[in-house]
């Protein structure tokens, strides 16, 4: 799918005005309040149950796992696994995204092309999750191959993408 990466940042500066994308406004400031952010998001959609349960065995490993979010859009997520116990970058495209993420959650977040990342030596991570991110890809072989590059031996990679048969 070919998009302009101009309509994330209208996106953005809007979420809380357009349907289905409203939601990211509500988690940032729900996860912003809760003091177990990570079960919050899970309670509420099965993509962050999902990403919780995938990352069960890092997260009570006793140490504190080095992970990427790539597209980590409002910050949620990222946030939530920081108060986890998780040592987290978060990456997003837009500048819009990243500096409503940083606002609310502090510097996590940084604006970078998830395709940039393997060839600028950032790697080694424990995990490298990305929540529906993938079907807006042009590329998303390359997208996979370049986020398992990321990877520390034995790490981890976490995708989701929308399940149409769910609805």
């Amino acid at each position: 799918m070919t998009t302009s990466s101009s309509i994330y940042e209208q996106i953005y500066r809007v979420a809380e005005r357009l349907p289905g994308y409203d939601r990211y406004e509500r988690l940032r400031a729900a996860v912003a309040a809760s003091p177990s952010p990570l079960d919050l998001l899970a309670e509420r959609e099965d993509v962050y149950w999902g990403v919780r349960e995938a990352l069960r065995p890092l997260l009570a490993s006793g140490r504190r796992p080095r992970i990427l979010e790539i597209g980590s859009g409002m910050g949620y997520l990222s946030f939530a696994l920081h108060k986890a116990g998780c040592d987290i970058v978060g990456i997003d495209h837009s500048d819009v995204a990243v500096a409503k993420a940083t606002a609310t959650f502090g510097p996590l977040f940084r604006v970078a092309p998830a395709e940039s990342l393997a060839a600028s030596g950032l790697g080694g991570f424990d995990a490298v999750v990305s929540t529906e991110v993938i079907e807006h890809l042009q590329d998303p072989h390359g997208f996979v191959r370049d986020a398992a590059a990321l990877l520390a031996p034995g790490g981890l990679l976490v995708l989701t993408t929308p399940n149409m048969d769910l609805y």
